[in-house]
């Protein structure tokens, strides 16, 4: 299996990420500058910024090359070497792909994730059922307090509405918290749209209302049936106790009727779990030392119908209180729901789609869809791909990113060429996790924990820094190695600890840390 089409680069801060990156892109151009390979290459990073960035670098590069100019002297020697060519023959091949590219610049594929994603949808847009010339919109704010404005106004109108927005302000007020719902629902709705809270949420999305509140009602009755079985239970081995006219005195601190009177009592709690099982089990004494040996044999001559109560009483309580804790959170489910259906509703009725909305539905196509298709659709087969900043791709868009990447890294074009995949990333600067970013994709694959594709991958961290001076360096080196002492997790502390101790170029530099006391003020 080859590595040299799937490589990672492990890139911290000021290591020559985008230096790599272009590097890796002209490579690929340069090789055969006749192929139009800038047509079938495609650069994805997260932000417009970071876009142009690496179109402007890639361009002045590739003139610079064109020039023969030392500005660019380590690419220029780098590639003469590596194609076995001069640099005159460089010059010419930079200069006709530079000309390429500016002939046909729609073709020039650095873009950002949400913008490749766009492109799918609106080429799918039948598929997904969406109407004809919808617009997406990056504003969600302004969808979100339209949703739940329209949600508050039917109170007092829509009965289902009223009831969950009464229950709620009833459970926060029994809480002792503000009866406000807004500012909950404000925080409720970001459920929907971030990817992070895709999976658990797509139960509740699935079933409509009126199925949630059934149920409800059919955990209520289970609760009722459960609290009837377990007094019962409690109650019986009490009874059970007096039959043999064993006191509570006769158990160490009074554990055994402790633990059924309180239960008795209604107090479902797990008080008295551990203590007592630890007595039943022979861990601890069950019975004083001081209590008669007539007594003592009693009760372990007994301990095994004490034991079938306890573990019967045990068994309901854990059962009373998982579906307590589900009751309490109830209500917020089924206005989750509700919001679900009625943000939609406003979609639908504006023609426009909130961006988050479009990493789902094109997991559903590439699930459903054979690549070729799919490629044949977008106009184009891309057999080169470049992804910057992994570490903050999330798993919905890693997972639909795999199936295409797959085509062309695990097959050949038609002239007979491989595809290639190269990844750049720092999980220490994952910042997107709010949007679904997941870090733990680049630590897998760097692990070789989890490769979806059929080459493995070759490796490389970048160990100089070129933007820092020394103070700066030695304090993160230093700051990273001790955060990378508190992780259980071995592929964590390597990334914090040796992935993370860069070299400096520059001397000089200076760090200056001060703190902030609770109060706000520096200490």
């Amino acid at each position: 299996m080859g590595k040299n089409h799937f490589k990672i680069i492990n890139a911290s801060a000021g290591s020559g990420k985008t230096y790599n990156l272009v590097y890796e892109y002209l490579k690929i151009l340069l090789e055969d500058p006749s192929d139009n390979t800038f047509k079938h290459s495609l650069a994805l990073t997260f932000t417009n910024k970071s876009v142009n960035s690496m179109k402007s670098r890639i361009i002045e590069t590739l003139f610079l090359l064109s020039i023969e100019s030392n500005d660019v002297k380590s690419y220029l020697d780098d590639f003469c070497k590596i194609f076995d060519i001069s640099k005159k023959e460089l010059a010419f091949r930079s200069m006709l792909i530079l000309k390429k590219i500016f002939l046909e610049y729609g073709a020039f594929s650095v873009i950002t994730l949400d913008k490749f994603t766009h492109r799918l949808v609106r080429t799918f847009y039948r598929e997904f059922n969406l109407p004809f010339g919808f617009e997406v919109s990056l504003d969600s704010e302004s969808l979100i307090e339209e949703t739940i404005d329209s949600i508050l106004d039917e109170i007092g109108v829509d009965k289902l509405i009223s009831k969950y927005l009464l229950d709620f302000s009833l459970q926060k007020i029994n809480n002792n918290k503000d009866w406000d719902v807004e500012i909950d629902l404000k925080e409720f709705i970001p459920i929907l749209l971030n990817e992070n809270d895709r999976i658990p949420a797509n139960y509740i999305k699935k079933r409509n209302t009126k199925k949630l509140e059934a149920d409800r009602v059919l955990l209520s009755k289970f609760l009722k049936n459960e609290k009837l079985k377990v007094l019962k239970y409690a109650r019986e081995a009490l009874n059970f106790l007096e039959s043999l006219d064993l006191k509570a005195d006769d158990f160490t601190q009074k554990r055994v009727h402790k633990y059924f009177e309180n239960i008795s009592n209604g107090s479902f709690t797990t008080k008295y779990f551990e203590q007592l099982e630890f007595s039943l089990s022979g861990k601890k004494p069950i019975y004083n030392f001081s209590l008669s040996e007539e007594k003592k044999f009693l009760i372990d001559k007994n301990k095994d119908k004490i034991e079938y109560y306890f573990f019967s009483v045990k068994k309901s309580i854990t059962q009373i209180l998982l579906i307590q804790r589900t009751l309490a959170s109830w209500t917020p489910r089924l206005l989750l729901q509700l919001m679900e259906e009625r943000l939609e509703r406003i979609q639908n009725e504006k023609k426009i789609r909130i961006n988050s909305d479009f990493n789902k539905k094109i997991n559903l196509l590439v699930n459903d869809e054979p690549t070729p298709f799919i490629y044949e659709r977008l106009g184009v087969r891309y057999q080169h791909y470049f992804l910057d900043e992994f570490q903050d791709t999330s798993t919905l868009q890693w997972n639909n990113l795999i199936p295409l990447i797959s085509n062309s890294v695990e097959g050949e074009s038609l002239s007979g060429k491989k595809g290639s995949l190269f990844l750049v990333g720092d999980p220490k600067q994952s910042i997107y996790r709010w949007r679904g970013g997941d870090m733990n994709q680049f630590i897998d694959l760097v692990n070789n924990i989890k490769n979806p594709f059929q080459i493995s991958a070759s490796q490389e961290t970048l160990k100089t820094n070129y933007r820092s001076f020394k103070e700066i360096v030695d304090f993160n080196k230093g700051l990273f190695q001790i955060i990378s002492n508190s992780f259980e997790n071995k592929y964590y502390r390597r990334l914090y600890g040796e992935s993370s101790q860069q070299k400096h170029i520059y001397e000089g530099g200076y760090v200056n840390v001060q703190a902030i006391s609770k109060e706000g003020k520096k200490g």
